[in-house]
């Protein structure tokens, strides 16, 4: 793919969090969330929420993310999730964001199953198959990453979130960005859901090929 336009909002030269409004959305009230980022803190308690999740509640965390983020089955059935899984901890107080949740469970099914250096083997193009579908041009650019950088994907997701290491991971991910979009098309990302995107088509890259996670068979 050719050269695109992509407005990177936020700042890999920093460790610390830069997240714009965008990506501080409650389910709840996103206008009352964009009044303040997800701090580091909020990030990384979100993200131990949704892996615990994905560990005690496999089956319905696999089965949410089957389902089409765009419609009203699947935010109730994530608002289902998320209350029959209080044995997780989740506080009343914890900044929550749909798709960061669902990035999180992604990574926490994702290392159910895979030891690290396993991914690109588990996302490699099958030639034999039809493409993977994608539900907009954001998408096929995380699909397209993924398949392209597998170990600096991996290598990311191992990271903490929010965490100088990360900020190294996503430095090496930045290249692999443009190639990856249509000549003329324009992506806005920031460092908290490019993570989430990115486990997200690495997740459905591998059940796409047949590498369904055991624990949820």
């Amino acid at each position: 793919m050719g050269l695109a336009r992509i407005k990177l909002f936020f700042v890999l030269a920093l460790a610390a969090i830069g997240a714009g409004g965008a990506v501080a959305q409650d389910h709840n009230d996103r206008a009352h969330s964009q009044a303040r980022p997800f701090a580091p803190d909020d990030a990384r308690t979100l993200s131990e929420f949704a892996k615990c999740v994905a560990l005690r509640k496999p089956l319905q965390a696999r089965a949410l993310l089957d389902m089409d983020n765009r419609t009203a089955a699947y935010q109730r059935a994530l608002i289902h999730l998320t209350q029959i899984s209080g044995d997780c901890g989740l506080a009343g107080d914890m900044r929550f964001n749909a798709d960061l949740f669902a990035g999180g469970l992604a990574e926490g099914l994702l290392q159910a199953r895979f030891q690290p250096g396993d991914l690109a083997a588990h996302v490699a193009l099958d030639t034999t198959r039809p493409p993977i579908p994608s539900r907009d041009e954001a998408e096929l650019m995380n699909l397209c990453v993924v398949r392209s950088a597998p170990g600096e994907v991996a290598a990311l997701l191992r990271t903490e979130p929010s965490s100088a290491p990360e900020t190294v991971a996503l430095r090496s991910i930045v290249p692999h960005l443009a190639p990856c979009l249509r000549g003329g098309v324009s992506v806005n990302v920031d460092r908290l859901m490019l993570r989430a995107s990115l486990a997200l088509a690495a997740y459905r890259l591998s059940d796409y090929n047949g590498f369904a996670l055991a624990a949820t068979r």
